[in-house]
């Protein structure tokens, strides 16, 4: 049997005037649905009403949505003389309500259930009970008292407030990071002396400059290696390219070594005398002429001088390209910054750092800030959205990012970060209420079994939820089917 118990309320407000708050009927109530039938539940306790021998009181329930209301089967307490007319069959007016107690013989807790077809326009209404007093024939005492709001009813919905599982990732004992660049500083035809002035050096030098700035000036980094390696172009001999691009190197490494007082040791220095694999890329993803010759060419086992010469020979047109388009480039200076960054553990710290510098914050320590967020708060949605794009290719980040994303049912945002959230059994267990969202509960239920069936407790409500909502998937196609046969 399956059962479905939605939000039942137990605020109770009184109208009109007549029955004190003090003799309000209902102790508790609810409206479930029970194998497609709607059920109403209440404990009435009606022995409280002080009723004399020609009274009656008559509570009824009814359902109330807007102009819809649907009156249930009222019950009654009568007096004495009340009650004998009414085995008699006499109601003076009032209806004969479908349960009836004598006064003084009503029991202390009275169970009210009643049962009908659900239809649409019953979800979201109220449970309103309606209570009159009556004296000698029809004659109503006082106003009705309406007790408003003792229960509502809403159409099962996914519920999953509290159902996300947010993965706390490993903890990053040292930050250790890095920073790299490309500079295509210039010398003089064959000269290794670096000068500043000469063509666009001067810019090309600032963004080294600004490169380890970025690093040194932060307080909270310690630079722990510089490594620069220099490259020159294929073209003339190689024993004097090997000369350039190591004389070039080591002019860079004494600019940076004087710049900035590095100690001795920091700085780690290589050089390449001819960047044949920079050259193989740009030709391979480029539309040159003769690309595959040329690449055959690249690719041989000739040696470096050798290769040279059969390009300027055998393609010389394309060559004359390379040689005044691609080569400049090819004489570079990389270079590469390793630092550490220092650890955070107080939240309010953490987040002030993700909003100046998020790069500086390890996925674990993005998790302990979101922590002391109230979860799916827009500030602890926040942390997780940023933590993704520093981290968009790590499993954990994008699993978090994934249930942010399926809470505010944001369905392609989830699929994109749950295709790289990995094969845990929390990614499992997250797929499985994105399917739940999109409707589709058949391939939700294997998803949510093996989650459960791998340790994930919240997945047993999940799937509790996924019965109710595909019972009441019937429910609701078997009112449609019956609404379209009578015309509604």
């Amino acid at each position: 049997m399956t059962i479905m118990k939605l939000n039942v309320l137990f605020s109770t407000v009184l109208l009109g005037a007549g029955i004190a708050v003090a003799q309000n009927p209902v102790e508790s109530s609810s409206i479930s649905m029970v194998e497609g039938m709607m059920n109403v539940d209440m404990d009435l306790r009606l022995d409280e009403y002080k009723v004399k021998s020609n009274q009656a009181i008559v509570v009824t329930p009814c359902l109330v949505n807007m102009a819809d209301t649907l009156w249930l089967e009222p019950v009654g307490v009568y007096g004495r003389s009340r009650y004998i007319q009414h085995l008699r069959g006499n109601d003076f007016g009032i209806g004969t309500p479908a349960t009836v107690f004598r006064a003084g013989k009503v029991p202390e807790n009275y169970h009210y259930n009643r049962q009908l077809e659900w239809e649409p326009w019953i979800d979201g209404a109220t449970l309103d009970v309606k209570v009159e007093r009556y004296g000698c024939v029809a004659c109503s005492e006082g106003k009705p008292e309406l007790i408003k709001g003792i229960g509502m009813w809403h159409s099962p919905r996914l519920d999953t407030k509290e159902s996300f599982a947010y993965v706390q990732p490993a903890v990053e004992r040292e930050k250790t990071r890095q920073i790299s660049g490309r500079a295509n500083v210039e010398f003089p035809v064959n000269s290794v002396k670096l000068l500043d002035s000469f063509r666009n050096n001067y810019a090309e030098l600032a963004v080294v400059r600004a490169t380890v700035d970025s690093v040194r000036d932060d307080k909270d980094v310690t630079i722990r290696k510089v490594s620069i390696k220099g490259y020159a172009s294929p073209e003339g001999s190689y024993a004097n390219n090997e000369r350039l691009a190591k004389g070039r190197t080591l002019a860079v490494e004494d600019y940076v070594t004087q710049l900035y007082k590095f100690g001795k040791g920091m700085i780690h220095s290589s050089w390449e005398a001819e960047d044949w694999n920079g050259l193989r890329d740009w030709v391979a993803k480029s539309n040159i002429e003769n690309r595959d010759g040329i690449l055959a060419v690249i690719d041989s086992s000739l040696a470096p001088d050798a290769k040279d010469r059969k390009l300027a020979t055998q393609y010389p047109r394309q060559y004359q390209t390379l040689l005044n388009t691609v080569y400049p480039t090819l004489r570079h200076t990389d270079y590469l910054i390793e630092y550490v960054i220092r650890s955070y553990s107080d939240p309010k710290e953490i987040l002030e750092v993700m909003k100046k510098k998020p790069g500086n914050l390890s996925l674990d320590e993005f998790f302990i800030a979101a922590q002391s967020l109230e979860p799916g708060s827009p500030e602890f949605n926040e942390v997780m959205e940023i933590a993704v794009r520093m981290y968009p290719d790590d499993p954990v980040a994008n699993l978090n990012a994934a249930n942010i994303a399926i809470a505010k049912k944001d369905i392609p945002a989830a699929e994109k970060y749950l295709s790289k959230a990995g094969n845990s059994v929390d990614a499992t267990y997250a797929r499985g209420i994105l399917e739940m969202v999109k409707g589709d509960y058949d391939a939700a239920q294997p998803l949510l079994e093996e989650a459960q069936s791998k340790g994930v407790k919240k997945a047993a409500r999940m799937i509790e939820q996924l019965e109710e909502l595909r019972e009441f998937a019937k429910v609701r196609a078997a009112a449609k089917a019956g609404n379209a046969r009578s015309g509604k």
